[in-house]
């Protein structure tokens, strides 16, 4: 089998991230409490407007033309096509100040029975005058949910028509309902982080794993520096790749003992965690009818998407004295994407119906439409080289009788961000 085939047949299997951890466990508790019968309705969502760069913080770049006296053409609609939905999965670690480190575009096309996922990298670069210019914070600062949700149609021309929130700690709780969950541990994990409160230490292998365990696993990205297993915090780990694997192998691990029938009876129990730690702005009779199509979907047709770029980005910022990783979207690839597998316009979305931030030969960064947030950006930005060390002498090397010694302050400058949060 190829690698590129069996990468497919993993994104195929990772579905039950939101089939069964969201979809299959509102049928259970719906069904436990008798409310399956009561009259479901699909969506309607013609209402919505396509997303507009210019409406959302983008300013026009052109004056419009005047076309007096021209004949006119008939004006070409963008119409919503007939019950294709779009969602934005959040995933959010409470224990890393609320940042959104799992962020997913959903679109679910119930006539064509496909459901396509695209994974948005947390580290994305996006628009926006602050420092740190990360996707993953947006949640949490001032703009919240709208802001996110803005962001995400700025890089795809999506604006989700709804928002599902998980606190990643329901998916402990869930393994404590269901006893326990089987899980084939790939790495040895071997983190500490007082700071955080954050200790990770797990053996590599397949066993039982308790709710505490799986918090454990799906929060691990690298190891202590001085751990003996290797993937060090200063070498990357894992990275964030490695990390989402392990997250979509153990969610589909969880799914598949949620569908057994034993665990139906702990229908109460899934509709404690459910009501406690997910947020979502989808009207429960249109849930229902969601989740009534879900549990008929093939996994043949479910696939999950990696968002095109480099992952491998870096940009100074001077203010910081760091040089700093982010992803840097592809436009042309990310508009040829989302015209195949998630738009639900009957328009093609266009690199000028985006707003991607990308960077030039010269460290400097521009944008496809609108203007920058932040004048530095359009700045080349280069760390500047260190100073040449100058070779001491004898004389140079040892204090004066009459001078006392400098000790210099232990001082740390760079990127806070914790690894495995």
């Amino acid at each position: 089998m190829s690698a590129g085939r069996g990468k497919r047949k993993q994104r195929k299997r990772a579905a039950g991230v939101l089939v069964t951890v969201l979809s299959v466990v509102a049928v259970l508790v719906l069904v436990g409490f008798g409310l399956k019968e009561m009259l479901v309705t699909a969506p309607d969502v013609n209402d919505r407007e396509p997303f507009s760069p210019v409406e959302n913080g983008a300013e026009e770049t052109e004056e419009p033309e005047d076309t007096a006296g021209e004949e006119k053409t008939p004006e070409v609609v963008n119409e919503r096509k007939d019950q294709v939905y779009t969602f934005l999965l959040l995933g959010k670690d409470t224990g890393g100040g609320g940042n959104t480190d799992t962020m997913l575009l959903v679109t679910y096309d119930v006539p064509a029975g496909t459901l396509n996922v695209l994974t948005i990298p947390r580290d994305t670069m996006i628009n926006v005058p602050w420092n740190i210019k990360k996707i993953n914070a947006v949640y949490a600062s001032s703009r919240g949910l709208e802001g996110l949700k803005a962001e995400v149609g700025h890089l795809t021309g999506v604006m989700p028509d709804f928002t599902v929130i998980v606190e990643w700690e329901a998916i402990g709780k869930i393994v404590d309902a269901l006893g326990g969950v089987y899980f084939n541990v790939p790495y040895h994990m071997d983190y500490d982080d007082p700071y955080q409160d954050l200790y990770i230490h797990q053996e590599k292998g397949y066993r039982l794993l308790s709710g505490d365990d799986a918090m454990q696993v799906v929060r691990w990205r690298a190891n202590n520096d001085d751990s003996p297993y290797g993937y060090s915090m200063s070498n990357g780990g894992v990275g964030d790749t490695g990390r989402q694997k392990i997250q979509r192998d153990f969610l589909k691990a969880v799914a598949e003992q949620c569908l057994q029938l034993k665990n139906w009876t702990k229908v109460s129990a899934f509709a404690e965690i459910f009501f406690e730690s997910v947020e979502t702005d989808i009207p429960w009779n249109n849930l229902i009818w969601f989740a009534e199509q879900a549990m008929e979907l093939d996994t043949e047709n479910i696939a999950f998407h990696s968002m095109p770029g480099n992952p491998e980005g870096w940009y100074y910022t001077p203010s910081l004295g760091v040089n700093l990783n982010y992803f840097f979207a592809d436009p042309e690839g990310i508009a040829e994407l989302i015209n195949e597998h998630f738009n639900p316009w009957t328009l093609p979305i266009t690199v000028e119906d985006l707003q991607i931030v990308y960077k030039n030969e010269d460290a400097s960064l521009g944008i496809t439409s609108g203007e920058l947030a932040d004048p530095k950006m359009a700045v080349p930005s280069v760390k500047p080289p260190s100073p040449p060390k100058q070779e001491e002498t004898e004389e140079e090397s040892e204090p004066s009788q009459e001078e006392e010694p400098t000790i210099p302050a232990d001082t740390e400058t760079g990127d806070t961000e914790d690894t495995n949060t």
